[in-house]
């Protein structure tokens, strides 16, 4: 081999192994600033497994996170499978969730609706939340209004 064909292959091998580098870093930059939101179906054994870890802490209506130790995982429960005294159950709807900045939006629609013959659907919403590295808070708005958290649930 002569001199420039070495020089050749040297520099293509180069090339070669600072775009695999390039391309390394980026995937692993990218996996901790990743916003991904998901409603589950309730017919999954996702929704199963989540469902069974909430049914005994939740006794009503209401909206909740679970926290169940996956990394920047956290799961929006909207809860409407309890009736009232007054035959009243929650509807919720335009659940839209959206990352601004460090924190997730959680915006939602809710009214209730009265079933006087007391059979109701029973309704259970839930929302895998993969948050970013950057997320510092969540914050989740009822009918246009900010609202709380009626818990919070670490399983």
């Amino acid at each position: 081999m002569n001199k420039k064909t070495k020089y050749l292959f040297t520099s293509i091998t180069v090339l070669i192994i600072l775009i695999a580098i390039g391309i390394f870093i980026k995937m692993n930059n990218t996996k901790d600033s990743v916003f991904i939101t998901k409603k589950l179906d309730a017919n999954t054994s996702a929704f199963k497994n989540i469902n069974d870890k909430v049914s005994e802490p939740i006794k009503e209506n209401g909206v909740f996170l679970l926290n169940t130790g996956e990394d920047n995982v956290t799961y929006l429960i909207l809860d409407a499978s309890h009736m009232s005294l007054k035959n009243e159950v929650p509807d919720f709807s335009n659940v839209k969730i959206e990352n601004k900045g460090n924190s997730i939006m959680i915006y939602f629609s809710e009214k209730l609706k009265i079933y006087p013959d007391g059979k109701y659907p029973e309704l259970r919403l839930i929302y895998k939340i993969t948050k970013d590295k950057h997320t510092e808070y969540i914050r989740a708005f009822k009918n246009g209004e900010e609202t709380h958290f009626d818990s919070v649930i670490g399983a």
